[in-house]
């Protein structure tokens, strides 16, 4: 086993397991190929993962050709199907959880060289357990993939990667009230007010705003200065310029004591992401656009998280896929706890933040902020967001 293979097996869980307040951290090695690759489950109280890494990465925290699954729950006492295949010289790597695409197809790697060879598999102990555990020293193509997945596990759970069905959308038309701010982002002028985190290079063509990181190694936030009550619905149009990248918005973003979230008192923030997830702000933030060259490549979930903790609460189908292009329009809507996402009409995102002793309390109202992780290039334009008066009750 080297420079083509496959491995797939069937995984117990003793119970569910989930992340939230004082869930505790716990590791196992599920599947490892010695001096060639691992698969391993953990938990921290943020997320749960299943993380498929390679030994020439260990301890750089970049799995280069590997995927990582970032989860809230999965259920126990149960039993999953993986799958994860590999052709390095091709830069192709794909992974399956019953059958489910963990990579949006068609996303390659640039091509790699895996320095050693694998005569055994080695199976870990835990609290988990492994089964029926295979390998292939060859490649398996998707529909092939699909194939190798026993019939009893088509489909089960898929809502722990995007929706076993798609969600309702909330009626927000006929509730839909004042438009509190409106930027066209055509100019300069348009965006007067706004506050830049990070090395943001911001530049005006077209009647659109393009904007990206000056450094290599620099991400970057650019903030609306309103603040946006608990109910609201946002709009704007985003356009991937760039093959590879990240792309966040942040929102009910405030001081963790409710100060504002540019007060002289808070720590200073410089684009780097620990600032906002695990620092002195609250919010939530969905990645709406992810495709991070050799290390996440072709993502294929919105993950929404509640931060200055960053949980992990929820996740969809991702909304702006590879290769997408042309303008994308995003629809963001907070009715109280309930969020929702939209991408040019079709909901990514809907979750509930109704379980305080998991994760804490609910965000209420704050201010939004649009994200960009190096090297993404993206444009936007017409940024609105308008009150949402409370459902009445029938």
């Amino acid at each position: 086993m080297s420079q083509t293979g496959t491995i797939s097996f069937k995984l117990h869980t003793d119970k569910a397991y989930h992340n939230g307040q004082g869930q505790g951290e716990c590791h196992q090695s599920l599947v490892k190929l010695p001096g060639v690759t691992e698969i391993a489950f953990s938990r921290r109280d943020e997320v749960i993962n299943l993380s498929w890494t390679w030994e020439r990465d260990a301890g750089s925290g970049i799995h280069f050709g590997g995927i990582t699954t970032d989860l809230a729950d999965i259920p126990g006492p149960e039993t999953f199907f993986l799958q994860y295949t590999w052709d390095s010289a091709r830069g192709l790597s794909e992974g399956y959880f019953n059958g489910q695409p963990l990579r949006v197809p068609g996303a390659i790697f640039t091509p790699w060289w895996v320095e050693s060879q694998a005569t055994a598999i080695v199976v870990g102990e835990g609290e988990l357990r492994v089964s029926d555990a295979t390998v292939e020293a060859s490649y398996t193509p998707p529909e092939q993939a699909r194939m190798a997945v026993p019939s009893e596990f088509h489909g089960r759970h898929a809502d722990l990667i995007g929706f076993s069905r798609p969600p309702v959308p909330l009626d927000v038309g006929s509730r839909r009230g004042e438009l509190l701010y409106e930027a066209l982002m055509d100019t300069p002028e348009s965006v007067a007010g706004w506050v830049q985190e990070g090395p943001l290079d911001l530049r005006f063509a077209d009647s659109r705003m393009l904007m990206r990181s000056a450094a290599f190694a620099g991400n970057v936030v650019f903030w609306c200065p309103r603040d946006f009550p608990d109910r609201f619905v946002a709009e704007w149009v985003f356009e991937p310029l760039s093959e590879h990248g990240l792309a966040i918005v942040f929102f009910a973003a405030q001081g963790e004591n409710g100060e504002d979230i540019f007060d002289s008192s808070l720590p200073e923030r410089d684009g780097e992401f620990t600032h906002y997830t695990k620092g002195a702000i609250t919010s939530y933030h969905i990645s709406y656009f992810a495709n991070i060259a050799e290390f996440q490549m072709g993502r294929p979930d919105s993950n929404l998280r509640k931060n200055n903790r960053f949980y992990r609460v929820s996740g969809g189908p991702v909304a702006i896929p590879p290769g997408a292009t042309g303008w994308q329009h995003m629809c963001l809507v907070k009715d109280g706890n309930r969020i929702q996402l939209f991408a040019n009409g079709t909901i990514c995102v809907d979750w509930t933040d109704d379980d305080p002793e998991r994760y804490g309390p609910p965000h209420g109202g704050g201010k939004i902020g649009l994200r960009q992780m190096t090297p993404t290039i993206g444009a936007y334009r017409n940024f609105r967001v308008w009150t949402l008066s409370e459902a009445q009750e029938n």
